[in-house]
């Protein structure tokens, strides 16, 4: 009986490991997509922005 479930779980690894893997791709994916929000993308570009600005401020006064 033992080895009957030892030789299912072998047979089932892939296929758990495949679910797990697309699994967490589509949770990347959709906090990709999340971060890619055209609601957030104001924001984001200005925290940009003044990050480049304050690089340029470093450049100057070096």
């Amino acid at each position: 009986m033992m080895e009957i479930i030892l030789a299912g779980l072998l047979m089932l690894a892939p296929a758990i490991f495949f679910v797990l893997l697309v699994a967490g791709g589509i949770i990347m994916a959709s906090m990709w997509i999340y971060a890619h929000l055209p609601i957030n993308k104001a924001g984001k570009q200005q925290r940009v922005e003044r990050r480049s600005g304050i690089d340029r401020r470093h450049t100057v006064m070096q």
